[in-house]
């Protein structure tokens, strides 16, 4: 199945609503939504409540169109 929305979300030291950001788009009607998270270089648990979700999908659903880009920090 084709990809039919890909939402980048940006997140930075977002450790408490990550999950709950992410689960609020997969829980949309589209059926074949790909996220894409790009840590800039959060230098709290994001990263680790990202990997945790990753893991989670797949192993309960099955679903991979969960992408994560991590990058050392470029903002100011």
């Amino acid at each position: 199945m084709e990809t039919a929305v890909s939402v980048i979300i940006p997140v930075y030291n977002c450790e408490k609503t990550v999950g709950r950001c992410i689960n609020s788009v997969l829980n949309q009607t589209l059926a074949n939504i790909e996220v894409i998270a790009v840590n800039d270089g959060s230098d709290d648990s994001t990263l680790k409540v990202l990997k945790g979700i990753i893991i989670t999908l797949s192993e309960k659903t099955g679903f991979t169109e969960v992408r994560l880009i991590f990058r050392l920090r470029f903002g100011t």
